[in-house]
C-alpha cells in the first residue's frame, strides 16, 4: 500500500533514554489524525519498544497517552504539511515542529509573550531573517518542553529560557523541530532535530 507521505526516521539519545521519531509530509489533512497514530504504532513496533498497549481515550485539547499505566510516552506535532511524531519507552516526551516561512515571528507582541528579557534582547540584535529563524527555534524548543511537562500553552513562555542551542543560529531551512525528554530522574534533555546525514529529500527538508 502506498502511503501519502514522505518520511524520515531516526532517534536521539537523551541521557540513558532514547527518543525515536519520524518526521515527514502528509498530503491529506483529513488523514493527519489517523496517520499520526499509525506512526506512533510504527515506531513502537519497528523498534520493538514494548507490547502495543493501545491509545487511551483523551479529552480534546489534552495530550494523548498510551493506554494503561505505562512509563512510555509519545508526542505529536504538525505545522503546515509537516508532521512529527516522537516516542520514548521510559520517559515523558514532547515534540514540536514549525513550518516556514516564519513571518509570524515578526510580530512584536508575540515576541514579548514568548521570550525572556534576555532572549528578546538577543533577538533584537539579529537581522530580520536571523531573528525569524532564532525565534522559530525558541518557540519549538519551548513548546516541546511544555508538551513534555503536560502543561502545554498554559505555561508562561517568558518564565523559562529556551535551550542554549537556540542561540547557535542555523542556516536557513523551511522548518524547525525539537524534542524534549524528561527522564525518570526528572532531568530535561532537549534536542534540535535535523535530517540525518546523507538523506536525499524531495522538497525543502
Amino acid at each position: 500500500m502506498t502511503r501519502p507521505y514522505e518520511a524520515i526516521g531516526s532517534a536521539v539519545r537523551c541521557g540513558d533514554s532514547v527518543v525515536h521519531y519520524r518526521m515527514g509530509r502528509w498530503t491529506d489533512a483529513g488523514q493527519r489524525h489517523d496517520l499520526a497514530r499509525q506512526w506512533v504504532r510504527d515506531l513502537v513496533d519497528a523498534n520493538a519498544l514494548f507490547s502495543w498497549p493501545g491509545l487511551a481515550t483523551t479529552v480534546p485539547g489534552t495530550k494523548p497517552t498510551f493506554d494503561g499505566s505505562s512509563a512510555a510516552d509519545f508526542s505529536i506535532s504538525h505545522s503546515g504539511d509537516l508532521l512529527l511524531v516522537a516516542v520514548c519507552a521510559d520517559g515523558a516526551v514532547g515534540a514540536d515542529v514549525e513550518a516556514g516561512p516564519f513571518e509570524t515571528f515578526d510580530h512584536v507582541p508575540l515576541m514579548r509573550r514568548m521570550c525572556t528579557p534576555a532572549e528578546l534582547a538577543f533577538a533584537l540584535t539579529l537581522t530580520p531573517e536571523q531573528r525569524r529563524g532564532y525565534l522559530a527555534d525558541v518557540w519549538t524548543a519551548k513548546e516541546s518542553r511544555v508538551k513534555c511537562s503536560g502543561l502545554g500553552l498554559a505555561d508562561d513562555f517568558r518564565g523559562f529560557d529556551a535551550d542554549p542551542a537556540t542561540r547557535v543560529l542555523q542556516h536557513p531551512t523551511h522548518f524547525r523541530a525539537w524534542v524534549t525528554l524528561r527522564d525518570n530522574g526528572g532531568h530535561l534533555h532537549a534536542h534540535r532535530l535535523t535530517c540525518p546525514p546523507g538523506q536525499t529529500r524531495q522538497g525543502p527538508i
